[in-house]
């Protein structure tokens, strides 16, 4: 009985000399910040998985360190637990498959993104469930084929290009026998997409993504879609 008494006399002087009280949580213990990505270009709004999402420590300069990571579920869900209930947090998406940047927008709304900027990004407290939080692909994919025969066209060189200087080329693929392309390592939101058939005897223009038809013509075309850009119809 001794013994007993002893312990939980030495057990609790231990714990208070650690600010805990015995049977009580620690007082800066904190709940985790939670969220799920989800791609923001299909309207069910399907959830992305396999990204790497961080917390960073606020500094009187913006992000600081990262103090722990996760990584995105099947249905895109993640859960970063702060080291102190006492302070607020930036939350960064690492580039891969999806685009990055520090997560932010209207949580009241129910319109949390992906910011391209830091400026542009929310800070976040201990135990805040955003929610779905919207983000971009890093990449479009879709099948060439022929607008006449609805054939596969392999060898195709398609571009992703700048909407203003469509002289600059961000990254490029070429079709393979089925005549499917995916260009990866985007990095925005305004492209333009450029399909150049002439090595296998096909037309040079630029992708409506309306009428899934190759024009001409920049004046002709619209803004490249990410993600899923489905069929390309060339001539």
């Amino acid at each position: 009985m001794r013994r007993l008494l002893r312990c939980v006399t030495v057990c609790g002087a231990a714990l208070a000399a650690l600010g805990l009280a015995p049977g009580l949580p620690a007082a800066n213990a904190a709940t985790p910040i939670t969220g799920r990505l989800v791609d923001s270009t299909v309207a069910s709004h399907p959830g992305v998985p396999n990204m790497t999402v961080q917390l960073r420590r606020n500094t009187a300069s913006g992000p600081g360190v990262v103090v722990t990571t996760d990584v995105t579920g099947p249905a895109g869900g993640f859960s970063l637990t702060p080291p102190s209930a006492a302070a607020r947090y930036w939350i960064r998406v690492v580039p891969g498959t999806y685009q990055g940047g520090h997560i932010g927008g209207d949580g009241a709304a129910g319109m949390d993104f992906v910011m391209f900027t830091v400026a542009e990004a929310n800070t976040y407290r201990p135990g805040t469930s955003i929610g779905a939080i919207q983000t971009l692909p890093a990449f479009v994919r879709g099948a060439v084929v022929d607008s006449a025969t609805g054939d596969p066209v392999p060898g195709v060189t398609l571009h992703m290009t700048d909407v203003i200087d469509r002289t600059i080329v961000y990254a490029s693929d070429t079709t393979n026998a089925s005549g499917a392309f995916r260009i990866v390592g985007l990095d925005g939101e305004d492209f333009g997409l450029r399909v150049n058939g002439s090595a296998v005897g096909h037309e040079v223009g630029w992708f409506n993504g309306i009428s899934h038809e190759v024009v001409p013509t920049w004046g002709e075309a619209t803004g490249a879609p990410l993600g899923r850009a489905g069929r390309v119809s060339l001539d």
